[in-house]
């Protein structure tokens, strides 16, 4: 395996068009923030940052403690927690009671120590493609060589999941990605529909949007309000200071909308080679059936890809509404690597496990 220091890489920017396979996809600001150890403004993860300067650049990765709550650093959490609301949520039963269950299989199926590969603490992290960036995931198993390396937000093409796991991977989630950058994609009735909705602007808009601590604040709750309390307790409990932290150094790009002052939503995104990368938006909810707010901060999202020519990552979840937009289904991989064969063992089962498992979570949550 190659070492830390063996081969030597800068971080592009965010300009430009798609990258070569060998260079690392994740911008130079999203580096700037994961240095800051920026984990001490959420609140349900522990553990250190880490920024690996390995082949093909610099790499956001990182090292979970015992006490990390949210799923992005912890695979029990997303594996076991979530499924088990997930089958709460489709059979009426008690969530509590099926997450003690989840965690007895845990106990079999769970990885132990892990070091993250390409997590920036964000759900959805720079792009990667199957096979790509080998070296560096095995820099970082060389540094962390009692640890299971779990490498995030790799999209497979037309990967079969039971195919998959035979080669390292584990299923991870359902993503939609549009291919925005296509002749012609504009044509869809739904899109052009929610593009004319945002040239009419029913809101106020502020773009790209400087985060006083008031909006700050605002943004945050919008965020926990769907995020954690509509969604799942397992996501990334980020604070305040976080999303200002995530704006000040231009991590992320915000723009808000506001209906008579107040800030109703937002939207949040980056730029990953080819791709715009839609990270957060938090909408006020009591507006739902009254004002159309979703649809015009994906509508935005949407604009500013076709303005660019990159390919817009949507994430997971509204699996139709985006679909009917012209997002297409991909599954993101997790990658597993380790010098212990013990471990890769655990990842093996683990993976098979999801093969079968996670594809029917993903499609149940198509809807949500």
């Amino acid at each position: 395996m190659q070492g830390l220091g063996d081969v030597a890489g800068a971080v592009r920017g965010t300009g430009g068009s798609a990258r070569a396979a060998t260079v690392s996809p994740c911008p130079a600001e999203l580096l700037t923030l994961h240095g800051q150890q920026h984990q001490q403004w959420i609140d349900n993860i522990e553990g250190r940052s880490e920024v690996l300067d390995g082949p093909g650049g610099a790499w956001p990765c990182f090292v979970p403690g015992r006490g990390a709550g949210a799923y992005i650093v912890n695979p029990d959490v997303h594996y076991f927690d979530y499924a088990a609301r997930e089958v709460a949520r489709s059979t009426g039963r008690g969530e509590r009671a099926l997450r003690v269950a989840a965690r007895g299989l845990s106990a079999v199926l769970g990885l132990g120590e892990v070091a993250y590969f390409n997590n920036a603490l964000l759900s959805t992290n720079p792009p990667l493609q199957v096979g790509d960036h080998e070296g560096a995931l095995a820099a970082l198993a060389d540094r962390h060589p009692r640890r299971l390396v779990l490498g995030v937000g790799y999209l497979g093409g037309d990967l079969e999941p039971r195919e998959a796991a035979r080669q390292g991977l584990a299923y991870y989630r359902q993503v939609y990605v549009a291919p925005t950058s296509s002749p012609g994609f504009r044509r869809r009735t739904n899109l052009k529909r929610d593009l004319a909705l945002l040239r009419r602007r029913p809101l106020a808009v502020e773009a790209p949007a400087t985060l006083t601590e008031q909006d700050a604040a605002r943004v945050a709750a919008l965020y926990r309000a769907l995020y954690v309390g509509r969604y799942f307790d397992g996501n990334i409990h980020y604070t305040a200071a976080w999303f200002a932290k995530a704006a000040e150094t231009g991590a992320l790009e915000f723009v808000l909308m506001r209906r008579d002052g107040e800030v109703v939503g937002f939207v949040s995104y980056y730029r990953s080679g080819p791709y715009l990368v839609g990270a957060y938006l938090g909408h006020d909810m009591a507006l739902e059936g009254q004002l159309p707010v979703y649809r015009l901060l994906v509508a935005w999202l949407f604009q500013v890809a076709l303005e660019e020519g990159r390919d817009l990552h949507l994430s997971s979840g509204a699996g139709h509404f985006k679909q009917l937009r012209g997002g297409v289904p991909q599954i993101e991989w997790l990658r597993g690597v380790s010098q212990r064969p013990a471990l890769m063992r655990r990842f093996d089962r683990l993976a098979r496990a999801a093969a079968r498992l996670g594809p029917r979570i993903g499609h149940a949550m198509e809807g949500s």
